[in-house]
């Protein structure tokens, strides 16, 4: 993702989660891949993919991370309900970001 390819990013990290990856690696490839089909241009796609990270994983410390990019993405398309559902959950992960 380095270059803002990020068409061929979210094609690369399938690839790690469809071969024979370690957990840990399938993980960051999941979040990872929902982050670069949003950079490229389909949110509506990046919305289900981190939706799927959020019920599929979530034990892990990313949950957070997928929470704030999909209360990004509802707000970019006007789904403030959804934007603050989704933000609120990320504070419940992350109340620490407010404290003081």
């Amino acid at each position: 993702m380095r270059d803002g390819d990020f068409s061929t990013a979210s094609q690369k990290y399938q690839a790690v989660i469809d071969g024979s990856a370690t957990p840990d690696q399938i993980e960051e490839a999941l979040i990872d891949r929902a982050y670069a089909t949003s950079r490229s241009g389909d949110p509506a796609t990046a919305v289900d993919l981190f939706t799927q990270f959020i019920d599929q994983q979530s034990q892990s410390g990313r949950v957070a991370d997928a929470w704030f990019h999909l209360g990004e993405l509802h707000f970019d398309r006007a789904a403030y309900q959804d934007a603050i559902a989704a933000f609120q959950n990320y504070l419940k992960l992350r109340a620490d970001v407010l404290a003081d």
